[in-house]
């Protein structure tokens, strides 16, 4: 559980005489992925060490408490990251097309997609966009059966994708290749027909060394899930302790009196107690600890509520852990565009001739639409001083990290800034001339 495993053949290419081999090498490397990507999935739902716990004594009182870390981690990552559609912004002026691409990405519920590709990403470290021509359609694929698989050579190319299914008990799996599709039959024989994409219609995206959100941290959360199932097997166990009779007997009758009136006569000399050990409440302070080191494994936020009267905002988000979970955003943000570029590729080639867009990768920048709000007021002032020093506005717009989307917004806001340069008079009383200069580069 370190990571998933690339699928890598020794061949360079996939053709009719080489795609059986290709396929059962494939098949054999893909199965221990997929028994890792079940066994996480399982821990996603709750199913983990704990459910196989046993005692030797007392093995009636045995609780088994899924803590569920696990699903909290994922879910944050993905309403932190992908809370917000990801939205795509013109990198130049091409805004129209742009905006009915992303009028196309609407229809198609692209952000639900986004949703359900970043729930797989964070459980196990992959997952899979299949897109569907004509007509054009996106769909996140479980990777419990689908993968690429690529050639030994330098770069790693990618020369197909998999996509196994049950049709009527039947197996079959779905090999992509840019020329082909071989449909295989129980991994016996094939039938062909030509991919007239000329390309694997399967994205992959991954996270950094391809490893599930909560996953380095998972023997610390089996050991919270056996802390929290002893402390309530010491609960259960003090509530019912064990009598202990010091010089005395109990027979029958007296057990049935006792049972009744809860109370125990006992002759001079005599004594009783119960057994009842318990944890100690260091336990709590041990359980903290854990806890506390998830939270700082996964880059999580944590909830300590610690306070102080010089508590600024940007003083509790480097103490509780935003930060942390920021870093690991743009990480996961650098990684999921490399992979929305390809995807963005083949559906730039797709929705030309379809939906009549034309579009390519210099015409278009993914963004996250996430914390550009925060130090609102520090941004505002920051873009108003450039712009008063000489920036160009394009650049101070684009620097302030205010808006998503900087492009649209220096355009659409050129009349303005023009009329708001008139009003400001240099020092040497001569009023500047940027914008009335460059107000009609870009005409709308």
């Amino acid at each position: 559980m370190n990571g998933r495993n690339k699928i890598i053949v020794d061949y360079l290419t996939i053709n009719d005489e080489n795609v059986m081999d290709v396929y059962l090498d494939a098949q054999g490397q893909f199965q221990t992925l997929k028994g890792q990507i079940q066994n996480l999935y399982n821990i996603y739902r709750g199913q983990t060490k704990i459910d196989q716990k046993e005692k030797e004594t007392r093995k009636d009182i045995n609780f088994k408490i899924t803590e569920n870390i696990p699903y909290q981690i994922v879910n944050f990552k993905i309403g932190h990251i992908f809370g917000e559609p990801v939205q795509y912004v013109a990198r130049n002026s091409n805004i129209l097309e742009v905006d009915k691409f992303n009028d196309l990405m609407k229809r198609l519920s692209k952000g639900a997609e986004d949703n359900a590709l970043a729930e797989w990403l964070f459980i196990c470290g992959v997952a899979y966009r299949y897109i569907k021509p004509n007509p054009f359609k996106i769909k996140t694929l479980s990777p419990l059966n689908t993968y690429l698989i690529r050639s030994d050579d330098v770069l790693n190319s990618v020369i197909g994708g998999v996509v196994v299914t049950t049709h009527k008990g039947v197996d079959l799996a779905y090999l992509y290749t840019p020329e082909k599709i071989y449909t295989i039959n129980q991994g016996i024989n094939y039938e062909v027909s030509d991919n007239n994409l000329g390309f694997v219609p399967i994205v992959e995206y991954t996270t950094q060394s391809r490893i599930g959100a909560f996953e380095p941290a998972i023997p610390l959360t089996d050991a919270i899930n056996s802390l929290q199932s002893n402390r309530m097997d010491d609960i259960a166990q003090i509530v019912n302790s064990i009598l202990i009779l010091y010089g005395a007997e109990m027979d029958a009758e007296t057990h049935d009196k006792l049972e009744q009136w809860k109370t125990l006569m006992l002759p001079d000399g005599a004594d009783a107690k119960y057994i009842s050990p318990q944890l100690g409440n260091q336990v709590q302070d041990f359980k903290n600890d854990l806890y506390q080191s998830v939270l700082n494994i996964c880059a999580m936020p944590n909830r300590n509520g610690g306070s102080s009267t010089s508590d600024t905002g940007r003083a509790v988000i480097y103490r509780d852990g935003w930060t942390d979970a920021e870093a690991y955003a743009k990480i996961i943000e650098a990684r999921f565009i490399e992979s929305e570029n390809k995807f963005l590729e083949f559906a730039f080639s797709i929705v030309r001739d379809v939906e009549n867009i034309n579009l390519t990768l210099d015409d278009i920048d993914v963004k996250f639409a996430r914390r550009y709000t925060d130090d609102l007021l520090t941004k505002v002032q920051a873009m108003q001083q450039m712009m008063a020093a000489g920036i160009k506005p394009d650049i101070a717009i684009s620097t302030s990290g205010i808006w998503n989307d900087p492009t649209t917004v220096a355009i659409e806001s050129r009349p303005y800034l023009v009329k708001w340069e008139e009003e400001n008079v240099r020092e040497d009383g001569q009023e500047a001339s940027y914008l009335q200069e460059t107000s009609t580069e870009i005409i709308l």
